[in-house]
């Protein structure tokens, strides 16, 4: 059931974001009902993103001193050396939309150490992963999900990266976070990478064709108060859901605020204005970002170019 309320400005979200009392999940369904009983639902009550309270401010602090262990000048370098030796085609506006979707989620993979021989492949894994977190009402969807989950942690397991071994390291403290624990939210932020890294990127291309005299810090901050990828988060008090926008017309809240405000978006940030600044670079065709769609999404605007 949804909540009645009217939300008329970002101060009223943030003020909720702040409110105890709204939490992410229902207070009687931790775990959506068709997620239960398969591994994904055990992932999903793992995740930093879906938890409140202690064990919630204990990962979201050994996950925020983990990603600000890799300086900005490093994760451009990794995105650099991910976007030159990736045999990923731009030839065409539906070949860019692929590989601005494919690029962030195979640096986060670098680091964590995972071998990825099929970038398409995995792309598609981690798509359909996200889809069954983002979309648990779905038997299909759900289902689909949890196979290429089975398949993501047979890659994850072996992996030695230094995200890996920096974030079991840091959680080393802690008696409430195994490495089970790990391994889940190391999955998760493949979840967080994919729509909001993606659509930023997207947003900030979209943005270049009528000012393309921008800096690609510009562009980015333009596109963050304008065109965040998140467009609504969810909160329940109680049984009560409340949609709450993240976009309003003069600003917004790309990565949310709060005790649930992305740890990651100086990743997101770094990564974006790399692979912009690339393609900048090259330079790509800018009839190829003409034509734009949004791509199908409940709770994201991500643009997708095609022909």
């Amino acid at each position: 059931m949804s909540d009645e309320m009217q939300i008329e400005s970002i101060y009223q979200v943030k003020k909720i974001l702040l409110d105890s009392h709204y939490q992410v999940r229902p207070i009687d369904q931790k775990v959506p009902k068709l997620l239960q009983g398969l591994l994904i639902g055990e992932l999903f009550a793992k995740l930093v993103r879906m938890n409140e309270g202690e064990y919630h401010r204990l990962l979201k602090r050994h996950m925020t001193l983990t990603l600000m262990a890799f300086s900005q000048e490093y994760m451009a370098k990794i995105t650099k050396e991910v976007i030159t030796t990736t045999d990923v085609r731009l030839d065409s506006p539906e070949a860019l939309t692929k590989a601005i979707a494919t690029w962030p989620i195979l640096v986060v993979a670098k680091l964590i150490g995972i071998k990825v021989v099929d970038p398409e492949l995995f792309l598609t894994q981690i798509t359909l992963f996200s889809a069954a977190i983002v979309q648990p009402h779905d038997q299909k969807v759900v289902l689909l999900g949890n196979d290429a989950l089975i398949a993501l942690y047979e890659m994850l397991l072996p992996a030695k990266g230094p995200l890996k071994q920096t974030f079991m390291d840091v959680c080393a403290e802690s008696s409430l976070i195994d490495e089970s624990t790990v391994n889940d939210n190391l999955l998760g932020l493949f979840f967080q990478t994919l729509d909001g890294t993606s659509g930023l990127i997207a947003a900030m291309l979209k943005h270049l064709l009528s000012e393309s005299s921008l800096s690609s810090k510009a562009l980015l901050n333009w596109s963050l108060q304008h065109h965040a990828p998140i467009k609504n988060t969810k909160r329940f008090r109680g049984k009560e859901m409340l949609i709450l926008p993240l976009q309003f017309k003069e600003n917004a809240l790309p990565f949310g605020s709060g005790r649930h405000e992305c740890p990651g978006q100086f990743w997101a940030k770094t990564i974006a204005i790399t692979i912009v600044e690339y393609l900048r670079a090259l330079p790509i065709e800018k009839c190829w970002l003409l034509k734009s769609r949004y791509k199908t999404s409940p709770n994201a605007q991500v643009l997708e170019f095609y022909s």
